[in-house]
């Protein structure tokens, strides 16, 4: 519910990717502020970064490369979770891929 955007950023995650010396301190956007989230051309390319940032705790949780899906609840913070959110990401995830995929 405190994620923004059209990527869905919590500001928790806008701090990371803001810190010059955090973990994500090779690909620090500077000066963006929560409401510029909003813009494609600055979500987008903070979202892919955080992508990759998750790929790696995906990894190192799971001792091996993750799933698609496993990524993408690893990004909403429900890779480890049980709870009704877990699985209602995975549906959304799912529908959505599939609605992609049909020809």
């Amino acid at each position: 519910p405190n994620a923004f955007g059209i990527s869905q950023i919590t500001p928790e995650t806008l701090k990371i990717l803001l810190d010059p010396d955090g973990e994500a301190k090779n690909f620090v956007f500077k000066d963006i502020r929560q409401m510029d989230l909003k813009d494609p051309e600055i979500a987008i390319p903070m979202a892919i970064r955080w992508l990759f940032r998750k790929r790696v705790t995906a990894t190192n949780t799971l001792g091996r490369q993750p799933t698609a899906e496993e990524l993408i609840l690893e990004y909403k913070g429900l890779l480890s979770s049980s709870t009704r959110y877990h699985d209602n990401a995975l549906k959304k995830f799912r529908n959505a891929y599939e609605a992609l995929t049909k020809k």
